[in-house]
């Protein structure tokens, strides 16, 4: 603020021109901008340091993309502008878009839950190699997408999958485990406890545990989750003998279902022989 005196008073202003605007983006966002070799920031971003009326030389660099190199002519005097600069996929690597019904589906990848993805989603894989998918919700049958082998540089593949209701198996055993769920591609070798999530209608399911026969359960699958739980214990043989687990399968120390069991032993001078004993949950019962 000016206040005018009596007399003479000259006065200079200094005229600065109004900063140009630049709205910078890239596709994908998450480019590194440099601006004339200069480190500026990631993308999306807004520069208002650039001199008005000039020239700049843009380079976005993204890790698996090309990177692209833009010019850049900077507006006059308050005035803006906006580029997207679009980036090309690296030849070793392909870009797949994943889709569901409903959307907000969490990503697995080859068996592994990729974090913070969910559909609507891109994602970078490596070219020429398959790669499975599988789209996760809560109380909804995982969607199993087809095997993608996609060719080098390809950015414009799309998959997609439906979820629909289903139950969830609580699969639960009172040692180290694994099971197997018939007719769930997503259950198969998944170790204890797990949520398994299944159409309605009779299960098939599997333990494997080690040193044991196999132990299986069927179960009535209707519209209200089910826990199905496994107790399991030890039958220990003495005397340097052995417990028969299956055909010409044998061991010191087997597992088994909780209950009374009848067993085979063999070894010792009496020979093969069957046992009954009772199996408690996670003790061992030895036999003679």
């Amino acid at each position: 603020m000016i206040q005018p005196q009596e007399g003479d008073n000259p006065v200079t202003l200094e005229l600065r021109a109004l900063a140009a605007t630049v709205a910078i983006d890239s596709t994908p966002t998450g480019a590194i901008l440099e601006v004339d070799g200069k480190p500026a920031g990631t993308t999306p971003l807004v520069l208002k340091t650039l001199v008005p009326g000039s020239s700049a030389t843009l380079t976005f660099k993204k890790a698996g993309f090309h990177d692209a190199v833009a010019r850049l002519a900077v507006p006059g005097p308050g005035k803006e502008t906006a580029l997207s600069q679009p980036l090309a996929v690296s030849e070793e690597l392909a870009r797949v878009r994943l889709v569901s019904d409903p959307s907000g589906a969490q990503v697995v990848q080859n068996g592994q839950l990729v974090p913070g993805m969910v559909t609507p989603c891109e994602l970078l894989v490596e070219a020429g190699k398959t790669t499975h998918f599988m789209l996760t919700m809560p109380h909804k049958i995982p969607a199993m997408l087809a095997p993608l082998t996609p060719p080098r540089g390809a950015d414009d593949i799309e998959l997609s999958g439906k979820l629909v209701d289903g139950t969830t198996l609580h699969l639960r055993a009172n040692v180290e485990a694994r099971f197997r769920v018939a007719g769930a591609p997503h259950c198969q070798d998944v170790a204890a406890p797990f949520d398994c999530v299944v159409a309605p209608g009779q299960r098939v399911v599997d333990l494997i545990v080690a040193q044991a026969p196999r132990i299986a359960r069927t179960v009535a699958v209707k519209q209200k989750d089910l826990e199905v739980k496994f107790e399991l214990g030890y039958v220990e043989a003495s005397g340097g003998k052995l417990v028969q687990i299956s055909q010409g399968a044998a061991a010191r120390r087997a597992t088994f279902e909780t209950g009374t069991r009848r067993v085979m032993v063999t070894g010792g001078e009496e020979g093969p022989h069957p046992a009954t004993v009772v199996v408690r949950p996670g003790t061992t019962t030895i036999v003679n």
